[in-house]
């Protein structure tokens, strides 16, 4: 009875210093894209995959999560992800990479016109609200992914801020042990280690992306 009571204070412990880094960790992003060098070196399947997870990750949160700062968490990381397609699409204005995010964001009104329509006109039950968060698990997982791709191609990592990685990484190891502490379903606990790697992948192009460019300005 005590190890229980131990594990609930530990995980309300680690979802609450979550909370506040979650209401801050995507500001380091949203500035680093208001340099248009950096935003130009994002790739728009990055922010396809994010937006994608964040979507599911608001129904995940209201549909199987009971407490309040999970799903404050989801309202704000949906809410940041809104804001970055905002400053891509001034970005990329007169630009054939516009074409790409409308219809991001058609396809997005879809999603969310057709689950509006789900939830009532018809009987959800549980499993589907765990089975979106599966989805976000694996676009959280693998939303990385395109922009390594990109900046392998192009010799250049300017365009993620590190600050918002090492959050990231915080955050994730704050989930999971809320994840094991409250009884969250198995998304949540099983989810996190392949978006370590993604982000420890990206923080590492970083290191060796300034480790190079300092090279270039001493031998110049």
């Amino acid at each position: 009875m005590l190890a229980e009571e131990a594990m609930h204070i530990l995980g309300e412990i680690s979802l609450n210093i979550s909370l506040i880094l979650y209401l801050v960790f995507y500001l380091p992003q949203l500035l680093r894209n208001r340099d248009s060098n950096a935003l130009n070196q994002l790739s728009i399947y990055f922010h396809a995959l994010l937006m994608l997870a964040a979507s599911t990750d608001l129904l995940y949160g209201f549909g199987t999560i009971d407490q309040w700062q999970y799903r404050m968490v989801s309202i704000t990381t949906f809410t940041c992800v809104i804001w970055q397609h905002k400053q891509l699409l001034q970005h990329y204005k007169n630009n054939k990479a516009q074409i790409k995010l409308h219809i991001i964001l058609l396809a997005l009104v879809c999603w969310w016109l057709t689950i509006i329509y789900m939830l009532l006109h018809k009987d959800i039950g549980h499993n589907f609200f765990v089975a979106m968060g599966w989805v976000e698990r694996v676009a959280y997982s693998c939303y990385g992914i395109p922009q390594i791709i990109k900046q392998m191609r192009n010799h250049s990592a300017i365009a993620i801020s590190a600050a918002y990685l090492y959050m990231t990484l915080a955050t994730a190891a704050l989930d999971t042990t809320s994840a094991w502490c409250l009884g969250w379903p198995a998304p949540s606990i099983f989810g996190a280690p392949l978006a370590l790697l993604i982000n420890i992948t990206l923080l590492i192009q970083i290191y060796i992306s300034k480790k190079n460019a300092q090279q270039l300005s001493i031998i110049n």
